[in-house]
C-alpha cells in the first residue's frame, strides 16, 4: 500500500471515549510485543538503510513468535525516528557533528539542507520563525512521515499485525508529485506529504493489520527539550481533557508517552474513559546511573506499573524503549510488559530491584548475556551504576554506548465484554447544568449543614486546567470562580491543577487541590473570604520543597474534613523522594490557617534512607491510594484507604485515629479476598458506612457496602446483587438518608456510563438524564440539612463535558424493616416517571475466590 493511500484510505478513526463494542463474547486474547530498539548513526545513511534495520529486527525477533490464533500488537519506542532526523544526504552534516557537538547542534546543522522546505513552511506558518526546531520539523514533514508512517504501515500489512510507533510530527496531508517535490520528496516519487498545521506534537501512531492508520494519540506533558522554543523542538502537548481512547477488537487502548505515565490527571482521565491497555513509548535515560534522585528503575516503577496497581480499570502496560546515545543525550532502559498484580511472573523485576508482582515480561539491559531475572538483587546497584556510567556519552570507556536491542512478548487475556442491558429512559425532569464555557471534570461536594461547596476542574479560559469553586444556595449553584487565578504560560500547560476539594461557606472556607506549577504534583490550599476572594496559596504537604526532579513529588487523591472544633484536616496519597510507592498522609490546619507537619495513617516512618544505591528504605508501603476520613461522634477519627496486600492484591484498610495528635492505631483489613478499590466513608449519629469497588471475578466490579454498628464492622454485601457479571460499577458515594443507607455510583450495564442511586430496601434508580450516545460519569453527592440528596456528575457527549446536578427530595420509610418499599425517589417538583433497574436487597459477604482480570504472561528475550 502506498504511503498516501495508507493514510487517506483510513481517515484517523480515533475512537471516542464512548460506547463499548456491543455484545458478549469470548475472553480477549492477545500477544503483545515490547521493542527495545538501539539506534545507530550507520542505520540512517539512507531511508532504505533505516527500513532495512527495522525489518531485520522484526524478522529476527518478532516474526517467528507471532500468533496465528490471536491478535498481535507490536509497540515501538518513543521517538523511534529520532536518529532518522539525520537520514540521507541532507542529514550528513548532522551525522558529522553529532558526537562532537551534541544533539541540538546536529539538528540545527540540518537547516541548510532543508532551506527550500523551511521557506515554504515559513510562508504558510509565519509564527514558526521564533522556533528553529519547530521550523525544521515542519520542513522535514515529508521525510519524517515516510519514515514513521510508510515503514511501519508496510510491516503491519505484510505480517497482519497491529503496530504502534512514536514520532514528532505535525498534522500532515497527502500531496501530488509536483507538490511533493517541493516538500523534499525523494526523486521520482509520485506522491508525498506536507504539513497541514504548524503544531508539532509527540505522537503515537496505531496501524492495523491491513496497514491502515487507525488513530493517532499525542503526548500531554513534555520535557524541557521538547517544549523549549529557542534551543529545543518547539512541540506542543495535548490537553488532558482531549485524551482519546482507541477501540481495538481486543482492548481499549490509550497512550501515555513517557512523562504522561506519571501524571495524575492523565491516568485519572484515561481510566474515566475506560482505557484498558496503556502503550507507554519511552526514550528514557541513565537507566542505571541515578543523578541525585531515585534509582532509575525505582523511578520508573512509579509510572505505568504503579498506575495499573492503583486504577482498577487499567489492566496492561506495554513499555518499549529507545536505547543508544544521541550525541550528548543518552537513552537507556529495559523493555517490559506490566499487568495488574498479582498477575505476572513473581520472579521478575527491573534491574537492581527485588522481584515483584505485576511484571509479565522484562527485557535485557546493556548487552548482558544473563537473563533479566539474574539482575533482581538490590545489592547489585553499585556495580550496575558503575557500568551505566561507563555507557554514557563521552565516557571514553570500552562500554560507551553498549546498550541493548531486545524484544519481549507476553500472551495476555482480558475478560469478555459483558452483555449489555437496554438503557433505562432518562428521568422526566432534566438535571440542572453548571453554566461554564469549556469543559468541567471531577466534581467534589462538601460542606456543613446547608453550606455546600462544589470544587471541580475547569477548562474555561487560559490556562486551561484550573480549580473552580461554586456555592449551593439551596436551589442552585452560584457562579463559579477560580480558586487560585494565575497567568497562562505561552506554549505550556504545566501549571495544571487537578483534584480540587472545598469546605465551608463565607469566611474560613478552605479550598485545596493538586498543583503542577513546580513540575511536581503538590498539595496546595487557599482560604476564601465571604466575597469569594482567595488568600495566597500555601503548601499543605511538607515534602521537600525544592523545585525540579531531584525531590520530585506525585501526590494525589486529596480529601478535606472539617472537625468539630472548626479545624480542617487534609488527607492524601503522598509520593515523595526517596519513597518509591505512596503512603497516606494527614495534616491539620488550625484557626491560624497554618498546616501541621504530616503524619502517616499507618504509623510508618516519615523519612526513608537517601542512599538509593543501598536499596529501598525500611517502612516502604505496598502502595497506598484513595484515602478518606471522617470524625465520629466521640471525636475520634476513622480513616480508610486502598493498599496492596503481601500478594499484590488491592485491599481496603482502615484505622482509628486521634484528632488532636493525628496518631492512628493498628490497621484492619476491611475488604475480602477479592481486590477492592476506591473506598468512601459516610458518618451519621455514631454510625459508619463504607463503600468500595470489588472485583466480581468476571472482569467487572460491583459496589460493596459495609456498616459499622454495635462497636464492630458488619459483614459486607453488594448493593446491587442483580448486576450482570463483568459490568463495571465504580466511584461509590455512601450516604445516610432518612435513617437508611444509600449509595450513589456510576453503572455501565447498558454500555454507557450512568449515575444510579441504591437505597436500603428500595429499587435501584437512575438519576442522570443523559441521552443515548452520552455518558454520565464520576459522581459525587451529599445529604443536605433538609434531608434532600444533592448529586453532581460529569455529563459527556459530542459537545463536551459539563457538570450536571439534581437535588432530590426523598420520602422517609415508615414502620422499619427492609421490605421492597414504595416509589420513594421524587424531585422537589414532583415524582420522577422513569424506568428502573430492579434489585433485591443483598446480604452476606463477598465471595473469597481469586481475583479476575488479566492473568500472568510469558517472558521472551532476544533469540
Amino acid at each position: 500500500m502506498s504511503l498516501r493511500n495508507t493514510v487517506l484510505a483510513a481517515l484517523l478513526m480515533l475512537a471516542s471515549p464512548g460506547l463499548w463494542a456491543q455484545g458478549a463474547g469470548e475472553p480477549r486474547e492477545m500477544r503483545l510485543f515490547s521493542v527495545a530498539h538501539m539506534h545507530r548513526l550507520e542505520d540512517v545513511a539512507s531511508i532504505a538503510t533505516f527500513r532495512a534495520v527495522i525489518r531485520e529486527q522484526f524478522e529476527a525477533e518478532i516474526a517467528p513468535h507471532l500468533r496465528a490464533d490471536a491478535p498481535n500488537l507490536v509497540a515501538y519506542p518513543e521517538n523511534q525516528t529520532l536518529m532518522a532526523y539525520l537520514v540521507g544526504l541532507r542529514g550528513a552534516p548532522g551525522r558529522a557533528v553529532l558526537d562532537s557537538a551534541g544533539a541540538i547542534a546536529a539538528l540545527l546543522s540540518l537547516a541548510p539542507g532543508y532551506a527550500p522546505q523551511e521557506a515554504l513552511a515559513l510562508a504558510r506558518y509565519p509564527s514558526a520563525a521564533e522556533s528553529p526546531g519547530q521550523l525544521l520539523q515542519l520542513a522535514m514533514t515529508d521525510t519524517l512521515a515516510r519514515l514513521a508512517v510508510e515503514t511501519f504501515a508496510a510491516l503491519a500489512a505484510e505480517y497482519g499485525v497491529y503496530i504502534t510507533i512514536s514520532s514528532n510530527l505535525a498534522p500532515f496531508e497527502g500531496v501530488d508529485a509536483a507538490t511533493a517535490a517541493l516538500w523534499g520528496a525523494p526523486p521520482g516519487s509520485d506522491e508525498g506529504f506536507r504539513p497541514a498545521d504548524a503544531d508539532i506534537r509527540n505522537r503515537n501512531f496505531f496501524f492495523g493489520p491491513d496497514g491502515g492508520l487507525l488513530g493517532i494519540q499525542d503526548k500531554a506533558y513534555l520535557v524541557p527539550i521538547e517544549r523549549e522554543r529557542t534551543l529545543g523542538l518547539g512541540l506542543l502537548g495535548i490537553e488532558t481533557v482531549d485524551l482519546p481512547v482507541l477501540e481495538l477488537p481486543f482492548a481499549r487502548a490509550a497512550t501515555v508517552i513517557s512523562k504522561d505515565a506519571w501524571m495524575i490527571d492523565v491516568n485519572d482521565r484515561l481510566e474515566q474513559i475506560n482505557a484498558e491497555l496503556l502503550i507507554q513509548p519511552e526514550a528514557f535515560g541513565s537507566w542505571g546511573a541515578p543523578r541525585g534522585d531515585l534509582w532509575p528503575p525505582d523511578k520508573f516503577q512509579r509510572g505505568g506499573w504503579w498506575m495499573l496497581q492503583k486504577h482498577p480499570g487499567l489492566k496492561i502496560n506495554v513499555t518499549p524503549m529507545l536505547t543508544g546515545n544521541f550525541g550528548d543525550l543518552d537513552f537507556d532502559g529495559q523493555p517490559f510488559i506490566a499487568v495488574e498484580a498479582p498477575g505476572g511472573d513473581p520472579d521478575l523485576c527491573l534491574m537492581g530491584q527485588q522481584p515483584d508482582t505485576g511484571w509479565a515480561a522484562v527485557g535485557d539491559w546493556s548487552t548482558l548475556t544473563q537473563a533479566p531475572e539474574s539482575l533482581c538483587d538490590e545489592g547489585l546497584r553499585p556495580a550496575l551504576a558503575e557500568r551505566a556510567r561507563a555507557m554514557l556519552p563521552g565516557s571514553g570507556d570500552a562500554l560507551e554506548n553498549a546498550y541493548a536491542s531486545d524484544v519481549v512478548f507476553a500472551d495476555l487475556t482480558l475478560p469478555a465484554r459483558p452483555a449489555h442491558e437496554p438503557r433505562p429512559a432518562p428521568a422526566a425532569t432534566s438535571a440542572q447544568r453548571i453554566e461554564r464555557p469549556g469543559d468541567q471534570l471531577l466534581p467534589r461536594l462538601a460542606g456543613e449543614g446547608a453550606a455546600m461547596r462544589l470544587a471541580f476542574v475547569d477548562t474555561a479560559g487560559e490556562p486551561r486546567q484550573n480549580i473552580a469553586v461554586a456555592a449551593f444556595d439551596g436551589q442552585a449553584f452560584t457562579e463559579a470562580a477560580w480558586a487560585a487565578p494565575r497567568a497562562a504560560t505561552a506554549y505550556d500547560h504545566f501549571d495544571n491543577q487537578w483534584g480540587g476539594v472545598a469546605l465551608g461557606a463565607g469566611a474560613g472556607s478552605v479550598v485545596a487541590w493538586l498543583d503542577f506549577a513546580t513540575e511536581n504534583w503538590d498539595v496546595l490550599s487557599t482560604t476564601l473570604s465571604p466575597d469569594g476572594a482567595a488568600s495566597p496559596p500555601q503548601r499543605i504537604d511538607d515534602a521537600e520543597r525544592a523545585v525540579g526532579t531531584i525531590r520530585e513529588r506525585g501526590h494525589s487523591d486529596l480529601r478535606l474534613l472539617r472537625l468539630d472544633d472548626g479545624d480542617t484536616l487534609a488527607v492524601w496519597s503522598d509520593l515523595r523522594w526517596p519513597w518509591v510507592k505512596p503512603q497516606i498522609r494527614i495534616a491539620r490546619q488550625d484557626d491560624e490557617k497554618a498546616w501541621s507537619a504530616s503524619q502517616r495513617v499507618d504509623g510508618g516512618p516519615l523519612q526513608g534512607s537517601e542512599n538509593v544505591l543501598a536499596g529501598r528504605s525500611d517502612g516502604e508501603t505496598r502502595g497506598q491510594a484513595y484515602p478518606d476520613v471522617v470524625q465520629r461522634a466521640d471525636g475520634s477519627l476513622y480513616a480508610v484507604w486502598q493498599e496492596q496486600d503481601a500478594h499484590g492484591v488491592a485491599a481496603i484498610w482502615g484505622a482509628s485515629g486521634n484528632a488532636a495528635n493525628l496518631a492512628f492505631g493498628p490497621r484492619q483489613r476491611l475488604s475480602g479476598a477479592r481486590a477492592g478499590y476506591r473506598p468512601r466513608l459516610a458518618h451519621a449519629d455514631g454510625r459508619l458506612l463504607l463503600a468500595w469497588e470489588a472485583e466480581d471475578g468476571a472482569g467487572g466490579r460491583r459496589i460493596v457496602l459495609r456498616r459499622h454498628a454495635e462497636g464492630r464492622w458488619q459483614p459486607s454485601a453488594p448493593v446491587d446483587p442483580s448486576a450482570v457479571p463483568g459490568v463495571v460499577q465504580r466511584y461509590p458515594v455512601p450516604l445516610w438518608l432518612a435513617g437508611r443507607w444509600a449509595v450513589v455510583f456510576e453503572d455501565q450495564r447498558s454500555g454507557y456510563s450512568g449515575i444510579v442511586l441504591a437505597r436500603e430496601g428500595e429499587i435501584l434508580e437512575r438519576i442522570d438524564d443523559a441521552d443515548t450516545g452520552a455518558h454520565a460519569r464520576a459522581p459525587d453527592a451529599v445529604t443536605l440539612s433538609d434531608g434532600r440528596l444533592l448529586a453532581v456528575w460529569q455529563h459527556e457527549d459530542d459537545t463536551g463535558i459539563a457538570l450536571r446536578y439534581r437535588s432530590l427530595a426523598l420520602a422517609s420509610r415508615s414502620g422499619g424493616g427492609s421490605g421492597t418499599g414504595l416509589l420513594w425517589l421524587a424531585l422537589a417538583a414532583g415524582l420522577v416517571a422513569s424506568r428502573r433497574w430492579r434489585s433485591e436487597r443483598g446480604a452476606g459477604t463477598l465471595n473469597a475466590d481469586g481475583r479476575g482480570g488479566t492473568g500472568p504472561g510469558r517472558r521472551r528475550t532476544s533469540v
